[in-house]
């Protein structure tokens, strides 16, 4: 015989619940048997039919090892504890054989795929968490676990709302084997990035808001225009200067002129001139004539040093007295030319100075005209600032709409993991801040899956199990998560079983103290079935439970025909 098996047990933790999946075997009836398994001696029993097996006896027998034995038949692999005192144990269910000794050997026909993992069915209906966010998250994880879904960057890679990812999601930030972590990885880095964006932007409209002017655009600013209308004032300023100096130069060389014609007259001045060349003459010759006598009486100079020093002195002042008559031609040949100077000044045409109006004029149109050069200036400035000013403001934009789109993306990883999920009775949407379960009941689309009764909750997670299963599976409930589970939801759960074809198998202690250390296998009843039988078979005492079990039912766990069951 043929089996296949989806296994997914919680690893040390209570409400643990374990899928097996068979396709092409009738399991109207599956024996189980173990032998020295832990406490157990030996015990076996039949699942019969669908709907929930309860494997009942007090604390310490080994129901929840026998449950970990059904869960590792399911597997394929486990390691299970040996009787003390015993060499060989076994277990046999769905036609797998555990033999259980120094190692744990598994035989027979059990295709077996795992899915690893925490988390359960069990985690879907109450995680143990108080806050609604925190355990909408486990049970998302929960979800994600038992459909299957691997952890894979390239899930969010290939959504449109993560054009880019890697830009913003670093490879590193994406190395986990959770999907949900992942998402929540992938959400807290495209918030920041965001977070970035916004700040970068409110940046932005800072330097743009800092670069405001109130100075008026439209007056003439460009620089070439303002310069040449500030030249022209100018040049016609320097040109008022240059003539104002040439009048005053003009005045000053008249009055010069005239007070040298006033002192001398030019025949006088050559005739000294005259003079002084003839004398120039005269003791240029008595010059020779002595240096002719000073030649002639060098031979003699030991006898005529004394008159030697005579001629030297006398020559002295003769070259004294000819620098001097030097100097004095030419004071005169300057003062000739003076007085050339002047006569071409008196001749020459006479340019009036400019009037004190016309030089203030054209002082104030200069100042005018530099005034508006610096207002010029001031405007280009404004201009520029307002240019720079709104190239921040279009960058803010950018920045603001990147960052939206940043938004946008950090909620979609919520439809990533509703997409990748895909399952049909629950699904992932954001309420603005986080992921949470939502699903569609009679009372509206898109109810959160925490505000449902437990009942509701219980039946959403029976339909996913059973989803994974297919008829005929077995969803296996650790002890205390069956425990935990009031009557009326037992009931309504065992009564959904049956209308979904799963079996469940679970445990739970003996409520009677004096109850034998042995394992029963009770079936509880449908709700309908129970109305039509009030009779409840239980099994004699210090007998070893029969391939076909009776059936027992806690009274305390009855409904009457008048409870609503809340499906």
């Amino acid at each position: 015989m043929m089996y296949h098996s989806v296994a997914h047990l919680l690893d040390g933790r209570e409400g643990a619940l374990c899928v097996c999946e068979y396709e092409g075997n009738d399991m109207s009836s599956q024996q189980i048997e173990a032998e020295n398994l832990g406490p157990i001696e030996h015990v076996k029993f039949s699942i019969e039919g669908p709907g929930v097996t309860v494997l009942v006896a007090p604390n310490g027998t080994g129901k929840s090892i026998l449950l970990d034995a059904v869960a590792s038949a399911a597997r394929g692999k486990g390691k299970l504890p040996l009787r003390d005192r015993t060499k060989r144990g076994s277990v046999s269910a769905f036609g797998c054989n555990i033999t259980i000794g120094a190692s744990t050997r598994y035989t027979g026909q059990f295709e077996v795929q795992h899915i690893e993992g925490r988390f359960d069915l069990a985690t879907l209906v109450d995680p143990q968490i108080k806050s609604p966010v925190a355990a909408d998250k486990a049970r998302i994880k929960a979800l994600v676990m038992l459909t299957g879904v691997e952890a894979d960057r390239a899930l969010f890679e290939r959504h449109q709302a993560f054009t880019d990812f890697t830009e913003v999601v670093p490879y590193d930030a994406t190395t986990t084997d959770d999907l949900v972590d992942m998402a929540s990885r992938v959400k807290q880095k495209y918030d920041a990035a965001a977070l970035l964006a916004e700040r970068a932007a409110v940046h932005q409209r800072g330097q743009a808001a800092s670069l405001k002017t109130d100075m008026d655009l439209s007056v003439e600013h460009d620089a070439v225009v303002l310069r040449q209308a500030y030249d022209a004032a100018h040049d016609r300023v320097v040109q008022l200067k240059h003539q104002q100096a040439a009048a005053d130069q003009y005045a000053r060389r008249i009055a010069t002129a005239k007070s040298v014609l006033q002192n001398g007259s030019q025949h006088t001045i050559r005739d000294s001139i005259r003079d002084a060349r003839t004398s120039i003459e005269d003791n240029e010759q008595n010059i020779a004539k002595t240096r002719a006598e000073k030649d002639a009486v060098a031979a003699q100079i030991a006898e005529l040093q004394q008159r030697q020093a005579e001629l030297v002195a006398h020559e002295q002042s003769l070259a004294s007295k000819n620098y001097g008559l030097k100097q004095q031609i030419g004071v005169c040949e300057r003062q000739l030319e003076e007085l050339a100077v002047a006569e071409r000044a008196v001749a020459a045409v006479f340019s009036p100075p400019p009037s004190d109006e016309e030089m203030a004029q054209a002082v104030a149109a200069e100042a005018a005209a530099a005034a508006q050069m610096e207002r010029g200036h001031r405007v280009r400035e404004a201009i520029e600032k307002e240019q720079r000013a709104a190239s921040y403001r279009t960058e803010a934009e950018k920045l603001e709409q990147k960052a939206a789109r940043y938004r946008d993306a950090a909620k979609a990883t919520d439809e990533v993991l509703s997409l990748s999920i895909d399952c049909k009775h629950l699904r992932v949407e954001s309420d603005g801040d986080s992921a949470r379960l939502v699903t569609d009941t009679a009372r509206g689309p898109g109810v959160a899956y925490h505000e449902l009764s437990e009942g509701e909750r219980w039946k959403v997670a029976i339909d996913i199990g059973a989803d994974q299963v297919g008829k005929g599976g077995l969803l296996v409930i650790s002890q205390v998560g069956w425990e935990g589970i009031d009557g009326r939801n037992r009931r309504l759960i065992h009564d959904h079983a049956v209308q979904r074809e799963v079996y469940i198998l679970t445990a739970e202690a003996a409520s009677d103290p004096d109850a034998r250390r042995e394992i029963v296998a009770q079936t509880l009843t449908t709700h309908r079935e129970q109305s039509d039988t009030q009779q409840v078979a239980v099994p004699a005492k210090n007998t070893t439970p029969t391939k076909q079990p009776a059936v027992i039912v806690n009274r305390d766990e009855m409904l009457s025909d008048a409870d609503d069951i809340p499906f």
